[in-house]
């Protein structure tokens, strides 16, 4: 982590909100295409990689080391989308499988020769091992540099490049180009930072009126149905309406 990194860290510790943002943009790639990579649904994934810096904003402060920061976010995005298996009950995600996929909606495409093509490019994909998964994901959306995805999975450079240049050795070339194509086709909006530090402005009042709320002498009733959140407009986490499936 550089210097500069670091001192966005302390800035958002200290309440500088907007200083957050850097953060969110250079991570962002990275978190969605790990979230992908285990959820196998590129608008599911946008939601997790979202929930992800929310969460990471709400939890700053616990963070005792800033050059951890990015092997941190990793766990959070695992964590985030474990609970989402969880939730639709899918396959089971244990303790040591933190990297296995589960490519349960294919890839949307125009036509059905190229919607075909690209299920069987994504389960060529999926029969890959773990390790060599991960990195053709996150190498192959968005132009991710070998450096930045070495360092967020927590492996060096050279063995980074080594697994993905035994991946194109097993698949031929214009294969993992066209998986690259795909991928790039869902890459994240322009917005995305933006929304993320709106969902988190708007956690950081939700906490500041529940806090006010409980210092009132008279005790809130947990039974009472919490309100309905309105949608602020921007497309955030916190401003969806989702029904849970």
């Amino acid at each position: 982590m550089s210097t500069n990194e670091a001192e966005l860290i302390k800035s958002v510790r200290q309440g500088n909100m907007t200083d957050f943002t850097p953060l969110v943009e250079k991570y962002q790639t990275v978190v969605y295409g790990l979230a992908f990579s285990l959820v196998g649904d590129f608008s599911t994934a946008q939601d997790i990689a979202q929930e992800t810096f929310i969460t990471a904003y709400k939890k700053l402060n616990q963070l005792r080391c800033p050059e951890k920061f990015p092997g941190w976010l990793k766990r959070i995005t695992l964590n985030t989308a474990r609970m989402w298996l969880r939730k639709r009950k899918e396959i089971p995600f244990n303790e040591g499988e933190e990297e296995k996929c589960v490519y349960d909606q294919p890839v949307a495409a125009e036509g059905t020769e190229g919607k075909e093509f690209r299920e069987e490019i994504m389960k060529l994909i999926n029969s890959l091992s773990e390790k060599a998964r991960l990195p053709v994901m996150l190498c192959y959306l968005d132009d991710i540099p070998y450096k930045e995805a070495a360092k967020f999975l927590g492996i060096q450079e050279n063995t980074l490049r080594k697994r993905l240049h035994d991946v194109k050795g097993k698949l031929q070339k214009q294969i993992v180009e066209i998986a690259g194509r795909t991928l790039q086709e869902h890459r994240l909006p322009r917005d995305f930072a933006s929304r993320c530090i709106c969902g988190c402005e708007r956690s950081k009042k939700a906490k500041k009126k529940g806090v006010k709320k409980m210092s009132k002498k008279k005790k809130p009733n947990k039974e009472q149905p919490k309100a309905k959140t309105k949608s602020c407009g921007c497309g955030c986490i916190s401003g969806k309406n989702k029904k849970t499936t």
